[in-house]
Formats: structure tokens, C-alpha cells, sequence
């Protein structure tokens, strides 16, 4: 560690100690922070400060060093090593002479050392050929990250993938790794990751290196109701703001499936990149479900598998006030039943922002608390009927062509004081009910025929181009940026 030549021929070895010594030099220190909670032997003691006084002077020397040619610095490490080492001996007297001289603990300083350590080296690092995914900031499995994720551990297993989790007991499948969403090994995969896939906008990430591929995948869908983000830039915080314009100049890529949302995403999302027309990845399970889809989610659930499903899943308000979702669901369970025959039970997810206050809302055997299943997409593939607000979920289920029914009791307010909506009520392909009594006529005078003609028109006119392929499809266009 001491005495190095700096020629320029040996500035990659030099290079390779530098860094090899700030590893040295961060034991050291953390060994010493140990030491603090539990004194240990005099020789243990310097012995261990030494080691960690030479690595973090050569970490701190070197640089200067390599740019300024010296041969060799022998003579400032002896220097330094002669004041540390009289350091070390007082060290060691206060720890097992006068203990309670330390009672502020610097394992919190010492780790905003080892940060700093990691955010110098970690750049410097080689990308690898991994991807490192996010869904809603940490919430598991599930939207268009997941079933691309799915699709290139099954056709390319070859590829590393890492999920970004913010709770590690969150079940994930063979060949795809969690990692801690805030830990230091998270951003060490988004350093060193060739390609990121996100549907947010707010998720704090490293910083974008030359040679990262960025796929934004956004949560919308494959229609929302609400205004764009850029429509209601007034009505967002203004951290939010900041942070949804940063996401979108580092991005490299959106995709869409009809035209209408193409254009949302060129004009309204502060995005000046490519926009791909191209199917969904996460309509694949809504047109092509897994036979044991209905199977699975009725034992996790503790449905009968003969009982038929009617999925309540409304949009987020911007006040925290649950009352809006409050309203007779055995009474639409019956005439569900009078309607479409068979038993029904409902499934009510709330919008993942309201996820964490849904246990305030009442359950029974007949209406089940389903916020915090990890995949909306799931939900949607083995229910039978639809019930929703603003929430674009409605355009995406009814590509089944499913019944759909909104209701939206707050339609004046939500629309005045929230989001807006981004299409007249009028223009709608699915009736607007502000009342129980006019959903419970909507259900009554329910025609398929009528449902699937007017929403080919409607699809027809967004210019909606959808096979089920959008896995395949968008998992081949990444696997080229590898």
C-alpha cells in the first residue's frame, strides 16, 4: 500500500488500489465504530486503526498523487501513521478507561461515509447486461413491468433481472431477484444496470449513465379518463412536478396502443422522446389468461371457483376521504345475480394510493378487501363484471368485452376540483351513474350486444391496436438495448 510508483504506465494499477484501499479504509472504520460499542485489546485496536489510516490516506492522496506524477510517498504515510498511531493508544484509553465519554454513537456518521464511498465508485463501475425493475415504487409484482419481466425470464433466462421491493416478504418467482427498494445494494443494480423499466414518475433513481437504456411504462394504460399531467399542472405539487419533468428527460422510451393516448403522451407528459404505437404488455393476460388463474385466485381468496366475480375499483381523490366509496354493495351483489345469474361475490380494490386506508371500508363474505393483491391485471382476467369510476381500468377490462358499469356519485366535484375528465360523459362508451338507483337500472337494462358494438366503435375511433402480443413485442425492442 505504500511506496507506489506513479508512472504512467502503472495509472490502472494505481487506479485499482485507490479503490482497493477505500474498501480497506471503510473496514477499518467500521471495525472501529464495533470497537466503540465493546472495547477490545490494545494491539487490536492500533493494529486495526493503522490499517484503516493507510487505506484512507492512500484513497485520499492517490488521486493527487497520480495527477502530479509523484514517485513515491513513503515519507507522508510514515508521518502519518507515527500521529495516528499516539490517536490510537488515546483511542484506546478512553474506550476502556472512560467509556461513557462515547456515549454519541457515529455509526449513522460512518455511513454517510461508506454512501459517499459507493456514490464515487459505483458510476465508475462496468453496466452489466441486467435489468432492474419498479412498480409503483417498491409494490410488487405487477402492471407492464411485470409481464416483461415474465416474458424475458422464460424466453431469455439468461438475463439477470432485479425487482425493486419494498417489502422483501413479498413472494417473487424463480430467476427474477428482489432487492430492498432503499438499500445500498439497489443503487449499486441501477448504476450498473444496462436497461431500467418504470410506471411512475417520482421514483428517485441514480443518475442516469451514458449507455442506460430508460423504458417508462406509465401506469395509465391503455386509456385514462382524467386529465394529463401536463393538462393539470396547477393542480400538482410542486415537488411532483419536478420530479415527473426530470423522469421524462431522461426516459428513452413510451409506447402506446391507439393513437389518441400516443399523442397524450407526445404533447401532455412533458416527454419530447420516442412514443411507440404498440400493444400493451399487461392486456396479454386479460386476452390469453392462464387456466389456473381463476383456480389460484379463488383459493387465495377463499371464493368457491363456481361463484362469479365483480371487480369495484374505483380511481384515488386528492382528499383522503373514503365516503365517496360507500355505498350498498350487497344490494348490486343481488341484482348482479337477478341479471347474469349464478352467485356473485365482489372484490373491491382500491387505487394503490389508497391502498394503505382501505381496511376502513366494511367487509363480509360477500365483498372481500382485495387492495393489496400485487396485480390489478390478475383481478381483471378471472372477474366477470366491472364496476369502476374515473379509473382507465374500465377501457382496459372492457377489451374483453365484459360488462362495465361507472359509478361515480362525485362526478360534478371530481371534476371541478380533482383531475377533470379528459372526455365528455356524453362521448363515453359506458353510461356515467351518479345514483345507486340508476347503476342498479344500468345492470337491469345491460345488453351484450349493445356493450360490443358501441365500444368497437369507440376503439375503433381511438385508433386502438391490440393482439395480446405487447410482452412479446416490447420485451424483444429491450432485449436489442443489451
Amino acid at each position: 500500500m505504500v511506496g507506489h510508483h506513479f508512472g504512467s504506465a502503472h495509472v490502472p494499477y494505481n487506479i485499482i488500489m485507490f479503490y482497493a484501499n477505500g474498501i480497506l479504509g471503510t473496514f477499518g472504520l467500521l471495525c472501529i465504530s464495533f470497537f466503540l460499542k465493546k472495547p477490545q485489546r490494545p494491539i487490536i485496536v492500533v493494529a486495526t486503526s493503522l490499517i484503516t489510516v493507510v487505506g484512507l490516506h492512500e484513497l485520499f492522496i492517490a488521486p493527487y498523487n497520480i495527477l502530479i506524477g509523484s514517485k513515491s510517498y513513503l515519507f507522508t504515510v510514515s508521518g502519518a501513521l507515527a500521529i495516528i498511531a499516539l490517536c490510537c493508544l488515546f483511542h484506546w484509553i478512553i474506550s476502556s478507561y472512560f467509556p461513557f465519554m462515547l456515549g454519541k454513537d457515529i455509526r449513522p456518521t460512518l455511513k454517510r461515509i461508506l454512501d459517499w464511498i459507493y456514490e464515487i465508485v459505483c458510476p465508475h463501475l462496468p453496466l452489466q447486461r441486467k435489468i432492474v425493475f419498479d412498480n409503483f415504487g417498491g409494490r410488487g409484482m405487477g402492471d407492464d413491468p411485470k409481464y416483461i419481466a415474465l416474458y424475458i425470464k422464460e424466453h431469455h433466462p439468461d438475463i439477470k433481472l432485479i425487482w425493486l421491493l419494498a417489502d422483501m416478504n413479498t413472494p417473487m418467482p424463480d430467476g427474477i431477484t428482489p432487492v430492498f427498494i432503499y438499500s445500498r445494494k439497489a443503487r449499486y443494480h441501477l448504476y450498473t444496470a444496462k436497461i431500467w423499466v418504470d410506471n411512475i414518475k417520482n421514483f428517485k433513481k441514480t443518475p442516469k449513465r451514458k449507455g442506460q437504456f430508460y423504458l417508462q411504462t406509465w401506469h395509465g394504460g391503455l386509456l385514462g379518463m382524467k386529465l394529463a399531467e401536463a393538462q393539470v399542472e396547477h393542480l400538482l405539487t410542486p415537488e411532483y412536478v419536478k420530479a415527473a419533468r426530470f423522469d421524462a428527460s431522461i426516459t428513452d422510451m413510451m409506447y402506446a396502443d391507439n393513437d389518441f393516448v400516443k399523442d397524450i403522451y407526445e404533447k401532455d407528459f412533458w416527454y419530447h422522446g420516442k412514443v411507440l404505437k404498440c400493444d400493451l404488455p399487461r392486456i396479454s393476460i386479460l386476452l390469453n389468461p392462464s387456466e389456473h388463474l381463476k383456480s389460484r385466485i379463488s383459493d387465495y381468496y377463499h371464493i368457491q371457483e363456481n361463484k362469479k366475480i365483480v371487480l369495484y375499483a374505483p380511481t384515488f381523490r386528492a382528499i383522503d376521504d373514503l365516503s365517496v366509496f360507500v355505498w350498498n354493495y350487497e344490494s348490486i351483489l343481488d341484482i348482479l345475480e337477478l341479471k347474469f345469474g349464478g352467485e356473485f361475490v365482489m372484490l373491491l380494490r382500491m387505487h394503490p394510493n389508497f391502498a394503505s386506508v382501505s381496511n376502513r371500508l366494511a367487509y363480509s363474505e360477500r365483498v372481500i378487501s382485495a387492495s393489496n393483491y400485487p396485480d390489478m391485471q390478475e383481478l381483471m382476467a378471472v372477474s366477470d363484471v366491472l364496476i369502476s369510476d374515473y379509473s382507465g381500468c374500465a377501457f382496459e377490462f372492457a377489451i374483453t368485452r365484459k360488462p362495465v358499469f361507472l359509478y361515480g356519485p362525485d362526478v360534478d366535484s371530481y371534476s371541478q376540483k380533482e383531475r377533470g375528465l379528459l372526455f365528455k360523459l356524453r362521448d363515453l362508451p359506458f353510461r356515467m351513474n351518479t345514483t345507486i338507483d340508476e347503476l342498479t337500472n344500468a345492470i337491469q337494462r345491460f345488453s351484450a350486444k349493445e356493450h360490443q358494438a358501441v365500444l368497437d366503435e369507440f376503439y375503433y375511433n381511438l385508433g386502438l391496436e391490440e393482439s395480446g402480443q405487447g410482452n412479446r413485442k416490447i420485451s424483444e425492442i429491450l432485449l436489442q438495448q443489451l
